[in-house]
């Protein structure tokens, strides 16, 4: 997603605990905080991100995170805080059980407590994620 949005001019801040492509690094439109995020640090990189951005006013955040679903929603919903009233979110939400549609109907009343849900795909080359794009209400 960091190259992606950084060709079409996005500044980016990244999450990852790997280290970035050369290329990106490279890029003055990107800030890489290198730490894995979990509940238990949520704070600090909350901190290390407002050490960055100075306001709230994101307006898209993508999360490819590897964590369960529940985990990953539960992370998605605090940092909305920071995106802008309509700002975009583009989720993964990974390794889907064969319960798809009991994890579709409970993320999604988790999701929409912040989030309006445009659509939620499956993709093609990954049949245990689901991608979900939204917007903040």
């Amino acid at each position: 997603w960091s190259k992606i949005l950084l060709e079409k001019g996005y500044r980016v801040i990244a999450i990852d605990r790997g280290d970035l492509d050369l290329s990106l690094r490279l890029n003055s439109n990107i800030h890489h905080i290198q730490q894995r995020i979990t509940k238990d640090n949520l704070g600090d990189i909350k901190q290390n991100l407002e050490r960055i951005i100075q306001t709230k006013n994101i307006d898209l955040i993508t999360n490819d995170m590897n964590l369960s679903p529940y985990d990953s929603i539960q992370i998605t919903n605090e940092f909305s805080e920071y995106l802008l009233p309509g700002g975009k979110i583009i989720m993964t939400l990974k390794n889907v059980d064969r319960d798809i549609f009991g994890l579709l109907k409970n993320s999604r009343s988790e999701l929409e407590k912040h989030y309006r849900i445009n659509n939620i795909k499956h993709l093609e080359q990954n049949r245990r994620e689901v991608t979900v794009y939204m917007n903040k209400k």
